[in-house]
């Protein structure tokens, strides 16, 4: 009987862990995306420009999906174009979730 109880005890444990695990996963999957990222990016899978071009595709889903503000949105972006060590001129960002190009030069 005491066998049993304690196993009873432990199954519960064991299914509150998983509970616990699957709903911190489900609030924030924007942190696993992203952690998936950067790990594929710091194991060479990704280039420099994927993995921005990824940050950025995903910050504009989590806008067009209403998760944050069109505010959040450009701090965020400006953020990530900040982080820009070898110079941002000439390079593509969007500004918006569209898909208009700052910085570029009429040919």
């Amino acid at each position: 009987m005491l066998l049993m109880t304690v196993g009873i005890g432990l199954l519960a444990v064991l299914d509150f862990l998983r509970f616990r695990q699957n709903r911190a996963g489900a609030e924030r999957p924007e942190l696993a995306a992203s952690e998936l990222l950067r790990q594929r990016y710091a194991r060479g899978e990704l280039t420099r420009k994927e993995y921005r071009g990824s940050l950025v595709d995903m910050l504009a889903d989590r806008y067009a999906q209403g998760e944050i503000d069109l505010g959040e949105y450009e701090a965020r972006l400006a953020h990530l174009v900040g982080e820009q060590s070898d110079g941002a001129a000439g390079q593509e960002f969007p500004t918006g979730p569209s898909t208009t190009t700052v910085g570029r030069r009429p040919t």
